[in-house]
C-alpha cells in the first residue's frame, strides 16, 4: 500500500518545476528533500528525515510539486556540485569541500575544507554555510567520496607553490585574516623554470583571488566558515 502511495507522489503533481530543485533542501508543497539527482526524503519539521527513497527508473529528483519527473523533462537536483559559482568565486566539490574558481568557469587545483558544523553551498557569498542554522550543502552527502586530509606541515615557498600551480600570474596563498589574507604570490616562468615571490597589499588590503587585485573587502576564503585552503594536498595558511 504504501508503495502505491509513494508511487502516486512521485508521478502526479498539481505544477511541473522548471527550476532545477536545490539538494538537501526541504521544499513545499511536496515536503521532500533530494538528496541526490535520484533519491529523496520525506521532511520533518524542515529537514530530511527517515528512508532515502529513489525515483523511478529514468527519473529524477525537482524537488517540485512532481517529486520526480522524466529525466530531460525538468532539471535534476543536486545538479550544481562541482560548478563555478556564478562570481567565478568557487565551486563546491563535496557537501564540506570546495575549489577555487579564480575568476573563471574553471576549477582551479587549490581546494579547500569547510569548518565544522558548516557545509559548502554555491549560494553563500563565503562559501560555507553553518548547517546548525539551516544551510543546506550543495553536493549529495550519497553521491561523495571521502576526500584526503591535507599535510600539516604548509608550504612557505613561492617557488615550490609555483611549480606545483605552473601558471603565470597572481595566487592566494593563505586564510588567516590579518596575514596571509593580505598576501599572495606571483608566479613567473623564466628560461623554462617557474619561480614564485610573495607579495602584500598595500595598507589595509585583501587579495581578492577572483579579480586578482588588492580589495578593500574580506575575500570569502578567508571567513569563519572556511578552515582552510590547499593546493596539491598541501596547506596553503
Amino acid at each position: 500500500m504504501y508503495s502505491r502511495i509513494l508511487f502516486c507522489l512521485l508521478l502526479h503533481g498539481t505544477a511541473v518545476s522548471l527550476v532545477r530543485g536545490d539538494c538537501n533542501t526541504c521544499t513545499y508543497p511536496s515536503e521532500v528533500a533530494c538528496v541526490s539527482a535520484t533519491q529523496f526524503q520525506f521532511c520533518v519539521n524542515n529537514s530530511p528525515t527517515g528512508p532515502v527513497n529513489t525515483c523511478p527508473n529514468g527519473m529524477v529528483c525537482t524537488g517540485g510539486a512532481t517529486i520526480c519527473q522524466g529525466n530531460g523533462v525538468a532539471p535534476a537536483a543536486c545538479s550544481g556540485c562541482n560548478e563555478c559559482n556564478l562570481n567565478q568565486t568557487f565551486a563546491c566539490t563535496g557537501p564540506r569541500t570546495f575549489a577555487l574558481c579564480l575568476g573563471s568557469s574553471v576549477i582551479s587545483n587549490i581546494t579547500g575544507n569547510c569548518a565544522p558544523y558548516h557545509v559548502c553551498n554555491i549560494d553563500t557569498p563565503n562559501i560555507c554555510g553553518n548547517a546548525t542554522l539551516g544551510s543546506p550543502a550543495t553536493c549529495s552527502f550519497i553521491d561523495s567520496t571521502p576526500t584526503p586530509e591535507p599535510t600539516t606541515t604548509p608550504t612557505t615557498d613561492p617557488t615550490a607553490y609555483c611549480r606545483l600551480i605552473r601558471q603565470n600570474g597572481r595566487f592566494p596563498y593563505g586564510t588567516l585574516l590579518c596575514s596571509t589574507c593580505r598576501q599572495y604570490i606571483g608566479c613567473y616562468l623564466l628560461s623554462g623554470i617557474w619561480y614564485g615571490a610573495i607579495y602584500t597589499c598595500p595598507g589595509n588590503l585583501f587579495f581578492d583571488s577572483t579579480s586578482r587585485y588588492c580589495t578593500k573587502t574580506v575575500p570569502a576564503r578567508c571567513s569563519l566558515g572556511v578552515q582552510n585552503i590547499q593546493l596539491f594536498n598541501i596547506t596553503l595558511e
